[in-house]
């Protein structure tokens, strides 16, 4: 995965909605910079425009590196027929595919988290019912980082 890249910004009409034309969305401030390296991010300490609203304190160290990786992330899915589901391992070409971590709480996710679970869906196949995904913790206390492909 890149680190410290400069996402490309899109121009589009003054529209109401903020779509240009063909319906690609400008990049906000929020979305300028992407690493999967945490110190490439500052510490928030929620004067920044993009943190204001949130209460820091109920994220517990996950945006200021305290929240060290105690637990882990249980994934439970119910799948219909035709989707697999399985775990990848971070070298996995399929995971971090996504896109590169936008703050610094995503990159320590993408730091800490040791696999992923991906659910495929093969081009062909019309399932018959939703897939539901229930993820939890171990427990309360600590942090855990996962990843959903």
């Amino acid at each position: 995965m890149p680190t410290g890249q400069k996402l490309p910004t899109v121009e589009v009409s003054r529209h109401s909605h903020g779509a240009g034309a063909d319906g690609e969305r400008a990049v906000s401030k929020l979305h300028a910079f992407a690493s999967s390296d945490v110190a490439d991010f500052p510490i928030p300490h929620g004067r920044e425009e993009e943190w204001r609203f949130t209460p820091l304190n109920r994220l517990r160290g996950l945006h200021d590196g305290t929240a060290a990786p105690t637990g882990k992330v249980l994934v439970e899915v119910d799948a219909p027929a035709g989707v697999t589901v399985s775990t990848a391992e971070r070298d996995d070409p399929r995971v971090g595919r996504a896109g590169v971590p936008p703050d610094r709480v995503a990159a320590a996710a993408w730091t800490f988290a040791e696999s992923a679970t991906v659910i495929t869906v093969p081009a062909e196949t019309a399932p018959d019912r939703p897939i539901t995904v229930r993820l939890h913790g171990e427990a309360a206390q600590g942090a855990a980082y996962g990843h959903l492909v």
